[in-house]
């Protein structure tokens, strides 16, 4: 990535970065006397503004995502986005912390039971041999939770609207400061930000007997360990084999007397230092929290009533019958079909047809995935159908009557007012930049649904996105365990788009 950014980009970020890290004794302790020079002093959060001011990427880190930054490149090959990890750390320093899972390993309990149990009385190389198994199946967790995340965020920079001269690469941008009493230089790295190859998994296992549940292994690419302690991830960096460019840092002999000259500056001279242009600010903004809803929202899809006609289920039922009755044995085709004919034909409670659709997907379990997916298509509505719900929608649209466009969003009672073609706005999801024609709709105006790409945008956000199965409901677990809580939804300086993004919030 580093050498695709533009030269004069790159070397705006060079000179911001040397400036910072001159006023190092700001922040150094009291060297030791064989100590020459500090290390260089480089702070994250200065480094993450910095890089999106400059090269106009967007801050992900707020997010929560496991990125800190996203870009969108236009190559001579076409776009080109990448999302971008973001470390700062010294040269020296080896494995860095690249995922926190606090909130998953309570759910691991069970499962290091055994390896906490057999740590008392074993010694490590026995431990690992014992415990082979259960090591193995706890990484298999860390990696598919770490692998989901990482697909999810990557999921929402592509963006539904994917063509096919576009790239998305993911990548660590580092800057190691050099060691104490070295002469002071920033070396800038990269590394591939990959998944865990988990089918090249090499399991380690523990190397403390006092500490069992501090796991490490490889995957070929890189070398891993999870602390238990804080329920973090590591990963080897291999600092001296990443280096692209080194830049030298030359300390100011005086910080304190800089910093009361810069301030003493007259404002037409501290104006020449505004030199990046600001990004495109937050007008009007709110963050609703993801409420799980069984059959409503993001789970539609799981609603038990069905669009057709009772004479089309008739037909619909008829047709699965004919199509497999050669194939499926009698005993199950005929027990599918009478509770079809129940569920789709007769009038019965949803508690009822939830209890049908629980037995049919059982007797079916073993079945043919053709005949499994015709069946689940009548038991549910269409696998991608969904809206966007908009909470305690009646208050919002009351105090916010223009947020979608002036008129859109007029209640009578329960009722909006206006036509359906006049509740229309462009609806634009961020990062990707992604934008559909969407509209308000359902009663008090809960809902923001596509007027087009229904299927698509479903798709996306629930397979993609909240990286869930065919017909698996979204829940609070899945939530917490990709990391998305909240929509932000909000309106912006540069254009009359609502824009969309799914974040996390910590409660």
């Amino acid at each position: 990535m580093w050498k695709e950014l533009p030269k004069n980009q790159r070397v705006l970020y060079k000179t911001y970065i040397q400036a910072f890290s001159s006023l190092t004794e700001l922040f150094s302790q009291k060297k030791e006397k064989d100590e020459e020079y500090s290390s260089p002093y480089m702070n994250s959060k200065f480094q993450e503004k910095l890089f999106c001011k400059v090269f106009k990427a967007t801050q992900e880190d707020f997010h929560n995502t496991p990125f800190d930054a996203s870009l969108v490149l236009q190559t001579n090959k076409g776009i080109k986005k990448y999302i971008i990890g973001l470390k700062t750390f010294g040269i020296s320093a080896k494995s860095q912390k690249v995922a926190q899972m606090k909130s998953e390993s309570n759910k691991w309990i069970a499962l290091v039971a055994k390896i906490e149990k057999e740590a008392k009385h074993l010694s490590v190389s026995e431990l690992n041999k014992r415990c082979a198994s259960e090591y193995r199946e706890f990484v298999l967790k860390i990696a598919k939770l770490r692998n989901e995340r990482i697909d999810s965020s990557i999921a929402l920079l592509k963006g539904f609207k994917i063509k096919s001269d576009e790239e998305v690469e993911s990548v660590y941008h580092v800057l190691m400061s050099s060691k104490k009493g070295h002469l002071p230089t920033i070396a800038v790295g990269e590394i591939d930000y990959s998944k865990i190859d988990i089918d090249n998994l090499k399991i380690y296992g523990c190397r403390d007997i006092t500490k069992p549940l501090n796991v490490y292994f490889s995957d070929g690419k890189h070398e891993y360990h999870y602390s238990r302690a804080d329920s973090q991830l590591f990963m080897n960096f291999e600092n001296d084999r990443i280096i692209l460019e080194e830049w030298p840092i030359t300390y100011v002999d005086n910080p304190f007397l800089f910093l009361r000259q810069l301030v003493s500056l007259q404002e037409d001279e501290i104006q020449s230092f505004s030199i990046i242009d600001e990004k495109p600010y937050i007008t009007e903004g709110y963050y609703w929290p993801i409420k799980v809803e069984k059959f409503s929202g993001f789970n539609s899809f799981y609603g038990v009533g069905s669009k057709l006609s009772k004479k089309d289920r008739a037909k619909r039922i008829n047709a699965i019958y004919e199509e497999y009755r050669s194939i499926i044995t009698s005993d199950i085709l005929d027990k599918v079909i009478s509770f079809l004919e129940v569920f789709l034909l007769k009038a019965i409670a949803k508690e009822e047809k939830l209890k049908i659709r629980e037995s049919v997907l059982k007797l079916i379990k073993n079945e043919s995935t053709e005949f499994k997916k015709d069946v689940a298509k009548l038991l549910f509505r269409p696998v991608n159908e969904l809206y966007i719900p908009i909470p305690n929608s009646t208050t919002f649209h009351k105090d916010h009557p223009n947020f979608f466009g002036k008129g859109i969003a007029i209640l009578n009672g329960t009722k909006l007012v206006t036509p359906k073609n006049d509740r229309k706005f462009i609806l634009q999801f961020d990062p990707s930049g992604d934008k559909i024609e969407a509209y308000i709709s359902q009663d008090n105006g809960k809902a923001i649904e596509s007027t087009e790409s229904q299927a698509i945008l479903g798709e996306w956000i629930l397979h993609n996105v909240f990286k869930l199965e065919e017909y698996e409901p979204l829940s609070e677990d899945r939530l917490e365990e990709i990391q998305i809580n909240t929509i932000h939804i909000y309106r912006t300086s540069v254009d009359d788009n609502v824009h969309i993004s799914f974040e996390w919030v910590e409660n």
